[in-house]
């Protein structure tokens, strides 16, 4: 099964994790990716979904799009249950 903390956090760096802290994303906070609260855009886990729609429109990170290999590891792991 897949993890955010064994399987998805150690795929951000820390410059992304330092970056995006300063807008409040916090990737290196898995009670925050995996809240599993809504808003507008997605109906559930939106900080997850809104990671993972950056991740795949190649927006973020700024100075690359993540391998097709890194975004399937995050697509298992929300089809895994968005686990801790």
């Amino acid at each position: 099964m897949t993890s955010f903390t064994k399987d998805i956090l150690p795929k951000f760096r820390p410059e992304d994790i330092g970056c995006m802290r300063s807008m409040g994303v916090r990737f290196a906070d898995p009670n925050w990716m995996t809240d599993p609260g809504g808003d507008a855009d997605y109906p559930d886990y939106a900080n997850a979904r809104r990671v993972f729609a950056k991740l795949q429109d190649g927006s973020m990170p700024p100075d690359g799009a993540w391998s097709s290999e890194w975004l399937a590891a995050y697509e298992a792991w929300i089809a895994d249950g968005f686990n801790p």
